[in-house]
Parts: C-alpha cells; structure tokens; sequence
C-alpha cells in the first residue's frame, strides 16, 4: 500500500473516531465508562495522527512503511477497529424522526459495545506503537 493510500485511510479512521466520540458523549448514563472510553480513544487518535505524518513524511521505498501497511490491509487491525466504528456509529448516530428525538441515548444500549471496542483499542495501541518504535529502528 502506498503512503498516501495509508494516509488517506488513517485520515479517514481518524474523523470515523471523532464521530463516534460525539455521539457517545451524547449518552445518558454514562459518566465513568464515557470518560474512560473517551480518554482511550484520544490516546489511540493521538498515536494515528503521529503514524499519519510519519507516513506522510516517509520514504515509499522504507521497509517501515510495509509493516504500516500490514496494519491497514483487509481485515488487518485497523481495518477490524474501522468496521467496529462503523457498526457502533450506525447504532448510535441519529438520523430522522423519532430516533432523531432519541439523540440522548441510554447507555445500556451501548455499552457492550464501546466494551468490545475498547479492548480492540488496546491492541491496536500496541500495534501501532510497535509500528512507531519501528521507525526509530
């Protein structure tokens, strides 16, 4: 995958993960599973937004960047994270008539799955903080 591929792709995961964040700061219910949520969630985007510059500032021809690209291939971690934001973000995103009445969503609701995305946060941390420990090599 290309850098710019890579980047465009981080770009969009990134704004993905800003939608959810406000949509589950929406919720009602919520305040210490929220914040935990949200607080994990910032870590992962504050380490997106570094591995998208140093795609963007990268060489093409770098064996770093394969790795990188690893992590965005077909059902790769990125690409597992951006389907669970996806599904998550199509529950709680209001759209017209009544569910747009219903913004404030309970938690319970949600709250399984901000559990499941949570532990996939943790992993993808990981993973992309081997692939930034990577670029120092």
């Amino acid at each position: 995958m290309d850098p710019l591929s890579i980047t465009l792709s981080v770009t969009a995961l990134l704004k993905l993960t800003k939608d959810v964040v406000f949509y589950v700061k929406e919720a009602k219910d919520a305040s210490d599973e929220r914040k935990k949520f949200v607080k994990e969630i910032s870590g992962l985007s504050d380490m997106l937004t570094t591995l998208r510059s140093f795609v963007k500032e990268g060489d093409p021809d770098y064996p770093w960047l394969l790795a990188v690209s690893e992590l965005m291939a077909k059902d790769g971690p990125l690409n597992q994270f951006e389907f669970a934001l996806q599904q998550l973000k199509a529950k709680i995103a209001p759209t017209s008539g009544i569910r747009k009445l219903g913004q404030m969503l309970l938690w319970k609701h949600i709250k399984e799955d901000i559990h499941i995305l949570l532990s996939q946060i943790e992993r993808l941390k990981t993973l992309v903080g081997i692939a930034l420990d990577l670029d120092h090599m």
